[in-house]
């Protein structure tokens, strides 16, 4: 994503949430080295998570909505866009 955005100057905060520890360190290895201060890993089930604050600009999420809450959407008749790579995340963001 950082050949695309400068993510500690586009974005205040990112949150990562994983369940899986092993790929929470991974990914808190790769921010420190990165100096991305501004990301948050959230070692939790997605499904527990709670925003703190006013709430956000931006979520994307990958596998994990498809897997937690597409049902749920689509029986309220909404829509979604699952978000793989960081291609269609910027052309997300590009107006």
């Amino acid at each position: 994503m950082s050949r695309f955005v400068n993510v500690p100057e586009f974005f205040s905060t990112v949150y990562l949430v994983d369940f899986s520890p092993s790929l929470c360190e991974v990914a808190r290895k790769r921010f420190d080295r990165l100096g991305w201060t501004n990301v948050k890993v959230v070692c939790e089930d997605a499904r527990k998570f709670h925003l703190e604050g006013p709430g956000a600009d931006l979520i994307t999420m990958s596998y994990s909505l498809s897997m937690i809450v597409s049902k749920i959407i689509r029986e309220a008749g909404l829509s979604y866009a699952n978000t793989d790579t960081s291609r269609t995340f910027i052309q997300l963001l590009t107006p």
